[in-house]
């Protein structure tokens, strides 16, 4: 698992240093969700790295708790992907 997360982050790192060759924003909604699961392999690889395998490690609640954050960030984003940041804030 801690190999996956490691090549997960590398393909992030690499998508971060070529976007203006990509022509990518960062309002892209690729962008948006290679962002979210970079995210979500970084808080895998912790979670491999820093704890012990039980469901009671306040790592693994922090582990879901960054899901869940992601998969927050990625409502609007997807709710709305062609219109500018400002339009997209929820009311």
């Amino acid at each position: 698992m801690r190999s996956v997360s490691i090549l997960e982050l590398c393909l992030l790192a690499f998508l971060c240093m070529s976007m203006s060759a990509l022509r990518l924003s960062v309002r892209d909604l690729a962008f948006g969700i290679a962002l979210g699961l970079g995210v979500i392999s970084a808080g895998d690889f912790a979670l491999a790295v820093g704890s012990h395998a039980s469901l009671t490690d306040p790592m693994q609640f922090l582990n879901e708790a960054m899901l869940l954050a992601v998969l927050g960030l990625w409502l609007p984003l997807l709710r709305c992907p062609n219109r500018p940041a400002s339009l997209c804030c929820f009311r």
